[in-house]
């Protein structure tokens, strides 16, 4: 396991964590299994497991490199959720997209961090084309009802 220190002002009960990499270099892909916080010399049963298990890779799981992760406990007030995201492609003459589309949903509750729309669960090849419809599923922190979003 690898362990970092981060020097921050105290942050009391750590209730989510956004983690990630910046997609660049050779085999950038990542499994990541969980992430641990602890104070420095608190306890070992004061750390908080905020578990994972998925891929941060473009080209495994669902093409996401940055993951919201939410304690673990039968107590916690966050929980992750899958949010349906249907995108229709206009029907005029241009209106395909070879561009790289990203999503961030803002909620009562908070925001989620932004989201690749790399890989469609309906998986139709080639994304965003003319008059289509592409269907995504995001995993990430419950942010309540959705309130506005931004591509």
């Amino acid at each position: 396991a690898d362990e970092f220190i981060i020097e921050a002002v105290s942050l009391k009960k750590v209730t989510r964590v956004r983690i990630g990499h910046d997609g660049r270099g050779g085999s950038c892909g990542w499994y990541l299994d969980k992430v641990i916080v602890k104070e420095e010399g608190a306890p070992e049963s004061q750390s908080v497991e905020f578990p994972c298990y998925r891929w941060l890779d473009k080209g495994e799981d669902d093409g996401q490199i940055v993951r919201e992760l939410v304690p673990i406990g039968d107590a916690q007030m966050l929980k992750n959720i899958c949010y349906h995201i249907m995108v229709k492609t206009g029907n005029v003459p241009g209106a395909s997209s070879d561009s790289k589309v990203f999503i961030k949903l803002y909620g009562e509750k908070g925001d989620t961090s932004k989201h690749s729309l790399a890989t469609s669960d309906n998986d139709l090849g080639n994304y965003f084309e003319q008059g289509r419809v592409d269907v995504f599923m995001i995993d990430t922190m419950d942010i309540g009802k959705v309130s506005t979003y931004w591509c």
